[in-house]
């Protein structure tokens, strides 16, 4: 009696997809797919809180602590100098949205 099975060929090619796609995520991860689409949130996010004195914001590419933000930072004109202002903003392939205020951790923790 023969047991042929025609699992095989389906499970390699299945493996294959989950390891192609492994690796393309990887791969975005790190191309700083997270600060492209944080950008647009630190922006939106200055507007709100400098109003008229909003000059510019920029992002971090990746999210290095891997808690769904990226580190950004805000710029305020303010009498006689700018004002800075650290912001974390969503990443792009999180349930997270808009951006916060930033987070002081204790010492131990970094």
């Amino acid at each position: 009696m023969s047991y042929e099975s025609s699992d095989g060929p389906v499970a390699v090619i299945v493996a294959i997809v989950i390891l192609v796609g492994a690796i393309v995520s990887v791969g975005i991860k790190c191309s700083g797919v997270d600060g492209e689409s944080a950008r647009p949130e630190a922006e939106t996010f200055g507007k709100s809180i400098c109003g008229k004195d909003f000059i510019s914001s920029q992002c971090a590419d990746v999210d290095t602590d891997h808690d769904g933000y990226v580190s950004c930072t805000v710029v305020c004109a303010k009498e006689g100098g700018r004002e800075i202002h650290a912001v974390e903003c969503a990443a792009k392939v999180t349930f997270n949205g808009g951006c916060r205020m930033q987070r002081a951790y204790p010492a131990s923790r970094r």
